[in-house]
């Protein structure tokens, strides 16, 4: 595929084409589509086209690492990084963990970086990401369109809940959890089905909340609250995703028309 360095327009199509990758889980070829993509734009010259690199090189990168157990710590390292980079891009500080997101795509990057911060389990990361999360929480309402607010509070008590279990406050992350599980029991089966990735992240959030509560000492509180969560999974698991997919060949159809272009 032959671009135009100086191309804003071929900048995205490499921008385009990652995130076809990445929505196949291509990570590798999807990382290397957003790294070139970084080099066109000049890394600075267009801070929009930026920011939407490093970014999504940040996501790959993390998915990487949850792939690639052997390579996990690079991985994560080099996906902070560039979250880091497409904070600033948006006129950020990516080291003030409690200052509030201009906007919300600054909220989106934050919370991922957050989750990224987690995977590597050092204390100071924990905390950073606890502090951020918090931060987050708190100005989801002024940030988040309002019928998706349930859905990034949802998201974000789940990373709280295993940022506390991960500093082994037991209480707060139990209390994340009750939080949690109220989210889901307050909002209805077709705001759910409407939510991009609605019903997959409240998968993993349930799931994720329901092994925690099976590993803590408060047996009776927890059993009574994972009964909780295993109802809200039997009613997600009978809900359909309204959002449109693209079958993976005609995935493979776009791929190949981009790939083309000179």
């Amino acid at each position: 595929m032959v671009i135009d360095p100086g191309s804003e327009g071929g900048g995205q199509t490499l921008n385009v084409l990652g995130v076809i990758k990445l929505r196949l889980e291509d990570y590798i070829e999807a990382e290397k589509c957003f790294d070139e993509f970084l080099n066109l734009s000049g890394r600075s010259r267009f801070l929009r086209e930026s920011f939407q690199g490093y970014r999504n090189v940040a996501l790959s990168e993390y998915n990487l690492a949850l792939k690639e157990p052997g390579k996990k710590k690079d991985w994560l390292d080099k996906a902070v990084i560039n979250y880091d980079h497409a904070i600033r891009c948006l006129g950020g500080d990516p080291k003030i963990p409690n200052q509030q997101p201009r906007s919300r795509d600054e909220f989106n990057t934050r919370y991922n970086r957050s989750c990224a911060k987690m995977e590597r389990a050092e204390p100071e990361d924990i905390e950073f990401a606890m502090q951020e999360l918090i931060t987050l929480k708190s100005v989801a309402p002024n940030i988040v369109p309002s019928h998706e607010i349930w859905h990034w509070r949802a998201n974000i008590l789940s990373a709280l809940s295993k940022a506390y279990s991960k500093l082994d406050r037991d209480e707060e992350a139990l209390r994340c959890t009750k939080e949690l599980v109220q989210e889901y029991e307050r909002v209805e089966n077709k705001d759910i089905e409407k939510q991009p990735f609605g019903i997959q992240n409240a998968k993993q959030n349930l799931q994720s909340a329901s092994i925690w509560l099976k590993q803590i000492a408060k047996a009776k509180e927890a059993e009574d609250l994972d009964q909780k969560i295993t109802k809200q999974l039997e009613r997600i698991n009978n809900l359909s995703q309204s959002v449109p997919s693209i079958p993976l060949k005609d995935w493979s159809t776009v791929i190949s028309q981009i790939e083309q272009i000179e």
